[in-house]
């Protein structure tokens, strides 16, 4: 009799066990994305992500879309055109039809309809000193019609909002003060319609730091940190509300992140 219990008692541990590490976090290599190079991930919930990436071989942009978490991919637009704007680092999808990606040389490309069409429409007028607009920029959507996105190439940088969807796009007041006004920008989040977080780069203060505005751009206020300086590299925010989040980077002297 004790024999059959403990039987069913490990039995059931195992079970218990095998639930647990199903639901540990376990990392899965996602199937379909080979020979390219990511750039960029975002999801509008667990299941739908979307990933903007370009070809090691022929340097062309496609955009992936994955609707089961993750595991499987599948292209769902490719830019093979031989103009400027073949690269794209960033993009955004805030919502389960509507995603859009911004491309160097003032383009973003959008689709309303969950991946299975999309647009090009221009945020900016090329000139000298902005030849690769948006190259190492970010784009950053609430939903789909307010969002942001900076440009960073050889500075000084710019901001650009839209209210209808990435349509239109207006440049707002990035000249941050107390020598701040020369910096680039490396990372730009949305939080709400008028709140924003950018990570900038001064080369003259010799530090980085962090502007913030809830105001759409309008005013600025900086935050630095000992800890922070010109060779801390900031990269990536997180947040998980308006107000909780994270943001990470490394120091080019170590390895420390």
């Amino acid at each position: 009799m004790n024999i059959k219990l403990n039987i069913v008692i490990l039995i059931l541990i195992t079970i218990f066990l095998g639930k647990l590490i199903a639901q540990s976090g376990e990392w899965v290599i996602g199937k379909s994305l080979t020979n390219i190079r990511l750039s960029d991930i975002s999801s509008s919930d667990s299941l739908n992500k979307m990933i903007v990436a370009y070809g090691k071989d022929n340097g062309y942009v496609s955009i992936f879309k994955s609707e089961d978490g993750g595991h499987f991919w599948k292209v769902v637009y490719t830019d093979s055109s031989t103009g400027r704007h073949l690269y794209s680092k960033s993009i955004s999808y805030p919502k389960k039809n509507f995603s859009i990606a911004q491309y160097d040389s003032g383009y973003v490309v959008r689709t309303i309809d969950g991946g299975k069409t999309w647009a090009k429409y221009k945020f900016a007028k090329l000139n000298s000193g902005f030849s690769q607009a948006g190259w190492q920029g970010k784009i950053s959507m609430i939903d789909e019609k307010y969002g942001y996105l900076c440009t960073s190439n050889t500075g000084p940088d710019r901001i650009f909002k839209t209210s209808d969807g990435g349509l239109k796009w207006i440049e707002i007041n990035n000249r941050f003060l107390g020598g701040w006004n020369d910096c680039l920008i490396s990372e730009l989040i949305c939080l709400s319609k008028n709140r924003l977080i950018c990570t900038l780069v001064s080369w003259t203060l010799n530090k980085e730091g962090i502007a913030t505005s809830i105001d759409g751009g309008e005013n600025w206020n900086i935050i630095t940190n000992p800890l922070i300086d010109v060779k801390t590299t900031l990269c990536n925010f997180s947040f998980s509300d308006s107000l909780n989040g994270f943001l990470s980077g490394f120091n080019s002297d170590s390895i420390t992140n």
